[in-house]
Protein backbone atom coordinates (compact mmCIF):
# COMPACT_ATOMS: atom_id res chain seq x y z
CA UNK A 1 0.00 0.00 0.00
CA UNK A 2 1.54 2.83 -0.83
CA UNK A 3 1.39 6.32 1.81
CA UNK A 4 -0.97 8.09 -0.32
CA UNK A 5 -3.31 4.86 0.28
CA UNK A 6 -2.63 4.61 3.71
CA UNK A 7 -3.24 8.18 4.40
CA UNK A 8 -6.61 7.99 2.80
CA UNK A 9 -7.66 4.80 3.86
CA UNK A 10 -7.27 6.30 7.54
CA UNK A 11 -8.79 9.53 6.50
CA UNK A 12 -11.67 7.25 5.44
CA UNK A 13 -12.25 6.07 8.65
CA UNK A 14 -11.52 8.86 11.28
CA UNK A 15 -14.18 9.75 13.37
CA UNK A 16 -15.41 5.83 13.21
CA UNK A 17 -13.26 4.24 15.93
CA UNK A 18 -11.36 2.56 13.59
CA UNK A 19 -7.57 3.22 15.18
CA UNK A 20 -9.22 3.80 18.71
CA UNK A 21 -5.86 5.31 20.28
CA UNK A 22 -8.08 6.68 22.97
CA UNK A 23 -9.31 2.53 24.02
CA UNK A 24 -9.22 2.38 27.56
CA UNK A 25 -6.81 -0.40 28.36
CA UNK A 26 -7.60 -2.73 31.52
CA UNK A 27 -5.40 -3.38 34.39
CA UNK A 28 -3.02 -6.39 33.25
CA UNK A 29 -4.48 -6.00 29.70
CA UNK A 30 -2.30 -4.85 26.23
CA UNK A 31 -3.87 -3.13 23.26
CA UNK A 32 -1.56 -2.90 20.18
CA UNK A 33 -1.61 -0.41 16.77
CA UNK A 34 0.14 -2.11 13.36
CA UNK A 35 0.43 0.42 10.48
CA UNK A 36 2.57 -0.87 7.27
CA UNK A 37 3.70 1.93 4.79
CA UNK A 38 5.22 1.75 1.03
CA UNK A 39 6.69 3.90 -0.85
CA UNK A 40 5.15 4.84 -4.10
CA UNK A 41 8.23 3.66 -5.92
CA UNK A 42 7.99 0.34 -3.59
CA UNK A 43 11.83 0.50 -2.75
CA UNK A 44 11.18 1.00 0.58
CA UNK A 45 8.76 0.07 3.50
CA UNK A 46 8.05 0.75 6.88
CA UNK A 47 6.21 -1.13 9.72
CA UNK A 48 5.56 0.25 13.34
CA UNK A 49 4.02 -1.62 15.82
CA UNK A 50 2.62 0.44 18.98
CA UNK A 51 2.31 -1.82 22.14
CA UNK A 52 0.33 -0.44 25.72
CA UNK A 53 0.90 -3.64 27.75
CA UNK A 54 3.63 -5.02 26.14
CA UNK A 55 3.17 -8.93 25.51
CA UNK A 56 6.17 -9.36 24.88
CA UNK A 57 7.71 -8.18 27.67
CA UNK A 58 8.96 -10.27 30.24
CA UNK A 59 9.27 -7.72 33.16
CA UNK A 60 5.38 -7.42 32.29
CA UNK A 61 4.75 -10.86 32.56
CA UNK A 62 6.65 -10.88 35.85
CA UNK A 63 4.69 -7.65 36.78
CA UNK A 64 1.40 -9.23 36.04
CA UNK A 65 2.08 -12.21 38.07
CA UNK A 66 2.14 -10.03 41.11
CA UNK A 67 -1.55 -8.38 40.62
CA UNK A 68 -2.93 -5.95 38.17
CA UNK A 69 -0.80 -4.01 36.20
CA UNK A 70 -0.52 -0.99 35.03
CA UNK A 71 -0.44 -1.38 31.15
CA UNK A 72 0.46 2.16 30.44
CA UNK A 73 3.97 1.19 32.69
CA UNK A 74 5.17 -1.41 30.03
CA UNK A 75 4.28 0.43 26.72
CA UNK A 76 6.85 -0.30 24.07
CA UNK A 77 7.53 0.89 20.23
CA UNK A 78 8.73 -1.46 17.20
CA UNK A 79 10.06 0.27 14.42
CA UNK A 80 11.22 -1.60 11.15
CA UNK A 81 12.34 0.00 8.19
CA UNK A 82 12.44 -2.33 4.81
CA UNK A 83 14.53 -1.30 1.70
CA UNK A 84 16.61 -1.32 -1.26
CA UNK A 85 19.39 0.31 0.43
CA UNK A 86 22.11 -1.62 3.12
CA UNK A 87 21.49 -0.32 6.67
CA UNK A 88 17.73 -0.20 6.95
CA UNK A 89 17.18 -1.74 10.04
CA UNK A 90 14.93 -2.23 13.33
CA UNK A 91 14.70 -0.82 16.62
CA UNK A 92 12.48 -1.90 19.36
CA UNK A 93 11.92 -0.45 22.91
CA UNK A 94 9.84 -0.62 26.11
CA UNK A 95 8.87 2.76 26.62
CA UNK A 96 7.71 3.35 30.70
CA UNK A 97 3.98 4.84 30.77
CA UNK A 98 4.35 6.17 26.77
CA UNK A 99 0.39 6.30 26.50
CA UNK A 100 0.51 8.91 29.09
CA UNK A 101 3.39 10.79 27.59
CA UNK A 102 1.64 11.12 24.29
CA UNK A 103 -1.75 12.16 25.55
Amino acid sequence: MTARRAQHAAERHAGHGYLEFDRPVPPSGYAWWYVDALSDDERHGLTLIVMIGSVFSPYYAQARRGGPTNPEEHSALNVALYGAVDGLGRAFGQCPALAARAI
